[in-house]
């Protein structure tokens, strides 16, 4: 009984829907979403098309075997215990010959 109603119910209601959105809208706003309507419709074929394609493609494809085995892993030990970090970073010495960058801007006229 209530698969009936429901069978009802979906085919009675983009009719009803149809009914009222062709009373209220304009003949442009109609033309639109008939155009998208049918622009959907006409895009099904291809949809279908490229999923049974899709399907066959997966059903043919072989399973991948492994042709190595599993690497064991590697366990690192210290044996001292110590740690070694990288040497630190000296500061800027001032020392050194250091010449500023000078950039030309193109357009810019400079004074020397």
């Amino acid at each position: 009984m209530v698969k009936r109603w429901l069978f009802f119910g979906l085919i009675l209601f983009p009719i009803a829907l149809g009914v009222v959105a062709g009373v209220r809208l304009s003949k442009e706003s109609l033309a639109v979403v008939m155009g998208v309507l049918f622009g959907l419709i006409a895009s099904l074929p291809l949809y279908l098309v490229t999923f049974f394609v899709l399907k066959r493609e997966v059903r043919k494809e072989e399973p991948k075997v492994n042709q190595y085995p599993p690497t064991p892993p590697v366990i690192v030990v210290n044996p001292s215990g110590l740690t070694r970090f990288p040497p630190p970073l000296l500061p800027y010495d001032e020392g050194f010959d250091y010449e500023p960058r000078i950039f030309r801007v193109i357009g810019e006229e400079r004074e020397d």
